[in-house]
This record gives structure tokens, C-alpha cells and sequence, in this order.
């Protein structure tokens, strides 16, 4: 039991440690006494280094290996979904957003993981275990209706949404778009401009020359009378500034994306607001259990969902100092 434990302990220090430095075979079964070096004719043993290794970083390693297990076991345990591939990919997206936000465009998942000095591979590891003890203890959270309106109440000033433009917009995508086929047309960029700025000087001269636009259905056509007006995602393009500073019934700018030509016709503003209860309940919610199960896991919760298995730590390992 003890040698098997050993391997494996071995198996993930190597991989944790020497996968990028020394280019070890991926999938190749630890040989205890495998040369890592030679001097001349001194050759440096894998146990030497093995030994090395467990002794700094075993400690660290085997805790997670049990953090992980039970995790595992406790999610199945109380019959909930297991941590999928999705939710650790979507989690780090949003790292990466808020990355880009603090440090500018330029920030990278990468550059984060050199600075935090591990490997990708170890912090979806990371992130499947917070994701896993979170949804283990929020389990047994409840926030009732009474904490989220006592919350909206003192923090009502965060729950608004800013000024808007309501807009009518027209998309002439070309050949070459990214976008489905079915929303394509069979022309080149040129000609997607060309066509696009004559819709716009024809739209300018007729209101209604829309009505015929749409009757048509040659082209993409969407209306935006929702609190943001438009998509937020295209907020943070820089030339979609034009449509935020179009006086009403005025059309913008043609503005180029990848789909194609875009133009925006401004139809009228939209005042900020404050967001209703009703509208908020379930961020709030989301809120306010992520603010409980952080405080029960400071207040020793999941120390106590361990205590009840049996651990054995067959390997005399200490804490790196």
C-alpha cells in the first residue's frame, strides 16, 4: 500500500515539476532509477531527484490529491452534478476578463499563470476544487427572500442601469463574413460598402424607406428597444462610439465589423433607471449565498466535511516552511 502510494505520489510530482524543464514523455511509466543526468561518467539518479522533490513539494501535492478525492466523493455523495470541463473553461474566461479590465487589453491567461508560477493543467485543477467545495457547501445555504430585499434596499444605488440609445440597425454582411450562411450575400467588402452607404443616403432622404428594406428581407434588420439598446459586446469597440453621440432620428456612421457594414439609425433615448427587485432577485441571491459559503469555508466547514473520512497519510511528509 505504501510503495503504491509512493508511485503515485512520484508520478504527480514529476508532472507538477519536470514536465516543462526536463521534457519528459507525457504518458511514460516512472522508472525509479532512470538517469536524469550525466556528469562525464557521474550519472544523477531520477530516485535522487525524486527525493528532492517529494521532500520540498510532496506535502502540498498529497493534500490537494486529497482535497480532490474528496471533493469527488462528497459531490456524489450528496448527489450533486460533478464539475464539468465547461464550467472550469467559463471560469477562467472570466479571469481573463477581469484581467483586461485591471491590466488593459494585452493581459493574458498565460502571463497570469507565469506570475502565480504554475502550470495550466494545475490551476483547472485549482479552479474544479473551489468550484466543487463551493457547490458542496452552498448545498446546505439558504438565503431567504427577507436577507435579498434587505439587501436591495441599502445597496439599491448599484442596481441601475445608465442612460441609452434606442436604435434600429441594418447589417449588409458580405461573402467573406464569419457570420451563417443563410445571413450572407454574394458579394465582396467593396461592394458591401458600396451598397451600405446607399442605403444610408437613401434611408436619410425617406424615413420609411426601412419598411421597404424589411419587406425584402435581403437584409439583416434588427430593432434594439431594450435598456441598453444595444449589444454590450459591442460596446467596447471603439468606432461604436458614433452611435452614443447621434442626436435622435439621426443615422450614424457606416461602421465596419467583421460580419460586415453596419448602420444605425437612433431612434430615441432611453433614460437610466433603477433596476426593480424582481429584476434582480436572482443576482442578488447568487450574491449573497457566494458571500455565506465563503464565510462558512473561512469558519472551518469543509475541515469538518474531511474529518469525517478516514484519512491515512501513510508518508511522512512536511509542510514546505
Amino acid at each position: 500500500m505504501k510503495k503504491n502510494l509512493l508511485k503515485i505520489i512520484l508520478f504527480f510530482a514529476l508532472g507538477f515539476l519536470l514536465t516543462n524543464n526536463f521534457n519528459y514523455a507525457r504518458d511514460v511509466k516512472l522508472k525509479i532509477d532512470r538517469v536524469a543526468a550525466k556528469i562525464n561518467d557521474t550519472e544523477l539518479k531520477t530516485s535522487d531527484l525524486i527525493q528532492r522533490l517529494i521532500s520540498k513539494h510532496g506535502y502540498a501535492i498529497l493534500e490537494n490529491m486529497i482535497v480532490e478525492e474528496i471533493v469527488t466523493m462528497e459531490l456524489k455523495k450528496q448527489k450533486l452534478k460533478a464539475v464539468s470541463i465547461k464550467e472550469v473553461d467559463l471560469y477562467i474566461k472570466r479571469i481573463l476578463k477581469q484581467l483586461r479590465l485591471t491590466q488593459g487589453g494585452f493581459a493574458s491567461i498565460q502571463t497570469f499563470l507565469k506570475n502565480q508560477k504554475i502550470t495550466l493543467a494545475d490551476f483547472r485543477k485549482k479552479i474544479r476544487r473551489e468550484i466543487g467545495i463551493q457547490r458542496i457547501l452552498g448545498n446546505t445555504i439558504l438565503v431567504t427572500e427577507k436577507e435579498m430585499k434587505d439587501h436591495y434596499e441599502k445597496y439599491k444605488g448599484i442596481y441601475i442601469e445608465p442612460p441609452a440609445k434606442q436604435v434600429v440597425n441594418i447589417t449588409i454582411f458580405h461573402r467573406n463574413s464569419p457570420a451563417p450562411t443563410d445571413l450572407r450575400n454574394d458579394i465582396s467588402k467593396s461592394e458591401a460598402l458600396k451598397l451600405a452607404n446607399e442605403i444610408k443616403v437613401a434611408w436619410e432622404k425617406d424615413p420609411k424607406h426601412i419598411d421597404m428594406l424589411w419587406k425584402s428581407k435581403k437584409y439583416f434588420i434588427r430593432g434594439y428597444d431594450r435598456r441598453f439598446g444595444v449589444p454590450l459586446k459591442m460596446k467596447d469597440k471603439k468606432n461604436f462610439i458614433d452611435v452614443f453621440k447621434t442626436p435622435n432620428n439621426q443615422i450614424t456612421p457606416v461602421i465596419q465589423d467583421l460580419n460586415g457594414f453596419q448602420i444605425y439609425k437612433v431612434v430615441k433615448d432611453l433614460a437610466g433607471r433603477t433596476l426593480p427587485f424582481t429584476e434582480v432577485q436572482s443576482q442578488i441571491h447568487d450574491k449573497l449565498k457566494s458571500k455565506k459559503v465563503r464565510e462558512s469555508l473561512i469558519a472551518g466547514a469543509f475541515d469538518k466535511i474531511k474529518k469525517q473520512y478516514n484519512i491515512q497519510r501513510l508518508l511522512n511528509l512536511k509542510a514546505e516552511k
